[in-house]
């Protein structure tokens, strides 16, 4: 049985395409084909809602998507919400937090329940830092988003192909001229 052929579309997009062995398909005027993804039902934060709709479009636009990726991305705009909550945590909170603790003298049996009628030290509250909850929260989200865009071949590192269609549109030109627009 003879091995599939890879499209010309996702050559273009890996950045392994050559006119030598892939033939004159002219990689320029590829076409992505469209693939229509639908919302899964369980995507209902707002955040991750409007991730899916800023990222899909860009996904087809480029000919990263087909059929089966409808969950992964959801998962990942999930994530993406979530990391981005963490970070304006982070933001409002601060990487690290004081938290009440309260302590008796050195001499209390800590293995025995407290009495409530008995007399005993009295209690000094104190604050203490510790490591702010949501910066686990945004460690986790980031290695997560990392493994997702590895696998989507969402990153230049898995999809060189990405880099290189940006450089064929560089306008040609002397000086500062080629980097701004004449629209």
């Amino acid at each position: 049985m003879a091995a599939h052929k890879k499209p010309v579309s996702l050559k273009v997009a890996e950045g392994t395409y050559r006119k030598d062995r892939d033939g004159d398909a002219d990689p320029d005027k590829t076409e992505h084909e469209i693939v229509e993804i639908r919302k899964p039902s369980y995507l209902q934060e707002d955040d991750a809602i409007a991730n899916w709709n800023r990222i899909l479009p860009l996904m087809q636009e480029s000919g990263l998507t087909s059929g089966l990726d409808a969950d992964q991305l959801a998962r990942y705009c999930i994530v993406l919400a979530r990391y981005a909550e963490a970070e304006k945590n982070i933001a409002i909170e601060g990487a690290v937090i004081l938290v009440m603790v309260e302590s008796a003298s050195n001499n209390r049996d800590w293995s025995k329940k407290p009495d409530a009628d008995a007399a005993g030290p009295p209690l000094k509250t104190y604050s203490k830092p510790k490591r702010n909850p949501w910066v686990a929260i945004s460690k986790d989200c980031s290695m997560e988003l990392r493994q997702y865009e590895k696998s989507m071949r969402m990153t230049l590192e898995s999809n060189p192909g990405l880099h290189s269609a940006k450089k064929k549109k560089a306008k040609k030109g002397k000086g500062v001229s080629r980097f701004f627009d004449d629209d």
